[in-house]
């Protein structure tokens, strides 16, 4: 396996009444990826939030499979609840991957995770 995924990802999603924009961070041992993305969450007609969800997943060929397993809503009420995600996409090159986000809630949104380049 020549790819390793390990490192800083700018992510961008449209769920169409609303979009998602942050960054992940991201560990690839063997096949397996965990990590976090910290995401600024807008949605058409209501207060932006940020939440954090910790994520887990795997790679195999060019195909990124990862799903939250927890997540941290900053600045909201305790009892706030949020969606977890899960993405499905494909490695278009070793800096970009595409594809379909759905949360808990069935929403579908369109993503992208672009390699953070190092300063």
């Amino acid at each position: 396996m020549g790819m390793n995924l390990t490192g800083s990802w700018i992510y961008e999603e449209d769920f169409g009444y609303g979009m998602s924009r942050g960054v992940a961070e991201l560990v690839q041992v063997g096949n397996k990826i965990s990590g976090s993305i910290q995401l600024r969450e807008e949605v058409d007609g209501e207060d932006p939030f940020t939440v954090v969800q910790q994520i887990e997943g795997s790679i195999q060929d060019d195909r990124v499979v990862m799903v939250g397993v927890s997540y941290e809503v900053k600045g909201q009420p305790e009892n706030f609840e949020y969606c977890l995600d899960s993405w499905d996409g494909q490695l278009t090159n070793k800096d970009l991957i595409v594809g379909e986000s759905e949360d808990s809630d069935g929403l579908i949104g369109i993503f992208v995770f672009k390699r953070q380049k190092p300063k």
